[in-house]
């Protein structure tokens, strides 16, 4: 994992509610939302990143206001996935 943030204003970001479902779907309708069908590509997010993990991470009930972020390319498309969002840029 990288720690890479965002120079500039992310292409789309999505604030998260409750749920590691939610965390998966928001990831994968952000992509296409950058034109980008996860379903046609080679890696597979499950194969790029922990999901069980970053929910962890970014949901710790016992710190609910943490300033954690973790970034991660995958797709051509870094996201920044903090505990209240998920941002995403298209690299170009």
């Amino acid at each position: 994992m990288n720690t890479a943030t965002f120079p500039s204003k992310p292409d789309v970001e999505r604030r998260l509610r409750p749920g590691r479902d939610v965390l998966t779907k928001t990831i994968v309708d952000l992509a296409m939302e950058l034109d980008v069908d996860p379903r046609a590509q080679s890696k597979r997010l499950q194969d790029v990143i922990d999901l069980d993990a970053l929910y962890a991470l970014v949901k710790d009930p016992d710190e609910p206001e943490t300033d954690i972020q973790v970034s991660f390319r995958i797709w051509d498309i870094t996201y920044v996935v903090t505990p209240t969002s998920v941002a995403a840029t298209k690299l170009h």
